[in-house]
C-alpha cells in the first residue's frame, strides 16, 4: 500500500512539474529537459527568454539539480552524461532588493563531470560560467563568479572588483569545501586541494594548488576517478598489465602470440552466454587452460584499464569500464595470478578505447608492422568486413581468407582448427573469431604457428580512417555490437 501512494504522489509531483514548465514556456522561455530526468529537476524562473537545456542524465545520477534564475535571456546549458550525487544548485540573478534582475548570463556544464553537492552562483550581467568535461567536484564546493556588491577605489572613485567570464577546464577536480571565485580560469587537469580558496588564475594545466589563498603546489601530474587505483592494499594492484602499447612492440620483437580476454570472455568463464556465443563446459574448460598457461611466447591479454588509470578514454568507454569493474572485479581477480604478466588487449581497439588526445596514427602504424610484409592467413566470421572502406591489412605480403560462422562459432571449432593446420607454418594467423579466437591462438601457437587474436583491429582502423565519431551513443553502440 505505501509503494503504491508513493507512486501517486509522484506522479503528482511530475504533473506538477509539467503543468509549470508549460507555464514558464508560455512566457517566453525555452525548457528542454529529458521526461525520464524531470523527477530530478527542480526549476524556479523569474523573467523571460531564459533558456535550459539539460541533456540526459547519467543512469547513476540520483541527486538533484536545483535551478534559480531571476532575469530575462540567461541560459543554462547542461550536457550529457552529468552524474549528481547529492544536490547541483545553479543560481542566476537575486531577488534581493539590492538586485535587479540578471540578464544574459551564461552557464554551461560539460560531458560527463560529477557533483557531490555543488553551488554555482552569477549576478553579474553578460558574464559566462563554463565547466569543462570530465570535472569532478567534491562535496560542499562553490563557483561563484561574483563579489555580489562593487567595491571602489576611494582616490580613482573607480569600481575594483569587475566581474568578467569563469571557466574550468576539462578533467579537473575540485576538492571538498573549495570555492572559486570571480574571473577565476584553470586549465585542464587541475586539482584544487580541500579547503581551498582560488581567488586567481594559473596558466599552466596538471597541476595542483590549495590553501588560501590557493598557489601551485605540485606540477606535471594528472588524476584518475578511478577509485581502485587508489586501493593500494587491494591485492588487484599487484595485478601486472602490460600497456598496450608496449604489448605491440612485444609481440613484433618476439614473435609472441596472443590470447585475449575481454568482458566476453570472462562471462562465458563465469558460465553464462554472450551475444554471439552459448555457454559450453567445453569452452569453458578451455578458456580456462588457456587463462592458466604459462608459456612464455604466449601472451594472455586483458583489460589494461581494469588495474591502471583511465588516461585519454572516450567517456562512453570509461564509463563503461568503472562500472564493470564495480561490477566484476571480486570474480575477475579469483581467476588471474598476482605472479603473472598480463597485456593490454586494447592494442587492437585503440580508436574506440581511446579519446583524440591519444595518437591514433602512430598506433596504427606500429600494430601494422606486426603483418607487415609477411603471409598472412584471416580467420573470420563471414561478412565482418562487408561495408569496411579501409584495409588494415593491405601491407600484408598475401592475404588467404578462411571464413567461419558469425554466431557460436565455437560449435565448428575442430573444422576451423583443421581448415587453419592446412595453412604452411611460416605465415602469421591473425583471428577475428570471439573466444573462439582466443582458444584457436593457444592451440595454434602450442602447434608452432604464431597467432594472434585480433578482435576489432579491422574495423577499428576503418573507422578511424572515415572518421566517425564514437562519442556518439549510436555509434559506439553500433562499434560494439556482434557483426
Amino acid at each position: 500500500m505505501g509503494s503504491l501512494v508513493k507512486k501517486i504522489k509522484n506522479k503528482i509531483k511530475l504533473f506538477k512539474k509539467n503543468e509549470y514548465i508549460n507555464k514558464l514556456i508560455k512566457n517566453g522561455n525555452f525548457i528542454n529537459i529529458e521526461k525520464k530526468d524531470l523527477k530530478y529537476i527542480n526549476l524556479n524562473i523569474t523573467g523571460k527568454n531564459n533558456s535550459v537545456i539539460i541533456k540526459k542524465l547519467s543512469g547513476l545520477s540520483k541527486g538533484i539539480v536545483n535551478i534559480d534564475i531571476v532575469g530575462d535571456n540567461n541560459k543554462v546549458f547542461i550536457d550529457e552524461g552529468i552524474c549528481i550525487a547529492s544536490s547541483l544548485n545553479i543560481k542566476i540573478g537575486n531577488s534581493h532588493c539590492n538586485y535587479l534582475n540578471s540578464k544574459d548570463i551564461e552557464i554551461k556544464i560539460g560531458k560527463y563531470s560529477t557533483f557531490e553537492s555543488t553551488h554555482i552562483s552569477a549576478v553579474n550581467f553578460k558574464t559566462k560560467i563554463e565547466i569543462g568535461e570530465n570535472c569532478m567536484f567534491a562535496n560542499n564546493t562553490k563557483i561563484l563568479n561574483s563579489d555580489f556588491h562593487p567595491i571602489y577605489d576611494n582616490n580613482a572613485r573607480q569600481i575594483i572588483n569587475y566581474v568578467k567570464d569563469l571557466k574550468i577546464g576539462n578533467h579537473c577536480w575540485i576538492g571538498m569545501d573549495s570555492i572559486v571565485l570571480k574571473n577565476v580560469i584553470l586549465k585542464d587537469n587541475t586539482i584544487v586541494g580541500a579547503a581551498s580558496i582560488v581567488t586567481k588564475s594559473f596558466d599552466d594545466s596538471n597541476i595542483i594548488v590549495a590553501g588560501n589563498p590557493a598557489m601551485i603546489k605540485k606540477r606535471d601530474v594528472n588524476w584518475s576517478d578511478g577509485a581502485h587505483e587508489y586501493c593500494v592494499n587491494d591485492p588487484l594492484s599487484i595485478i601486472n598489465v602490460i600497456s598496450p602499447e608496449e604489448t605491440i612492440e612485444k609481440i613484433i620483437k618476439n614473435k609472441a602470440s596472443i590470447c585475449r580476454f575481454g568482458d566476453g570472455e570472462f562471462r562465458l568463464l563465469q558460465g553464462k552466454d554472450i551475444d554471439f556465443q552459448k555457454y559450453s563446459q567445453k569452452l569453458q574448460n578451455a578458456l580456462k587452460d588457456v587463462l592458466q598457461s604459462d608459456d612464455d611466447n604466449i601472451y594472455i591479454g586483458i583489460n589494461y584499464h581494469l588495474f591502471y588509470p583511465l588516461f585519454q578514454m572516450r567517456n562512453k568507454n570509461a564509463f563503461w569500464v568503472k562500472n564493470y569493474i564495480k561490477n566484476n572485479i571480486n570474480n575477475i581477480k579469483t581467476m588471474l595470478d598476482n605472479k603473472k604478466i598480463y597485456y593490454g588487449c586494447e592494442f587492437s581497439s585503440s580508436y574506440a578505447c581511446f579519446d583524440n588526445s591519444y595518437n591514433h596514427e602512430q598506433h596504427f602504424n606500429e600494430l601494422r608492422k606486426i603483418w607487415d610484409k609477411r603471409d598472412i592467413v584471416l580467420v573470420h566470421g563471414k561478412g565482418i568486413f562487408d561495408g569496411l572502406k579501409y584495409n588494415i591489412f593491405d601491407n600484408a605480403n598475401s592475404v588467404v581468407n578462411i571464413e567461419a560462422p558469425n554466431i557460436n562459432a565455437f560449435e565448428e571449432y575442430d573444422n576451423i582448427y583443421n581448415e587453419v593446420k592446412k595453412q604452411e607454418k611460416n605465415k602469421l594467423i591473425l583471428l577475428i573469431l570471439g573466444p573462439t579466437a582466443t582458444v584457436l591462438a593457444y592451440n595454434l601457437a602450442k602447434d608452432g604457428y604464431q597467432a594472434i587474436d585480433i578482435g576489432h583491429s579491422a574495423k577499428d582502423y576503418d573507422w578511424y580512417k572515415k572518421g566517425i565519431n564514437l562519442d556518439e551513443d549510436i555509434n559506439f553502440n553500433s562499434f560494439f555490437k556482434p557483426d
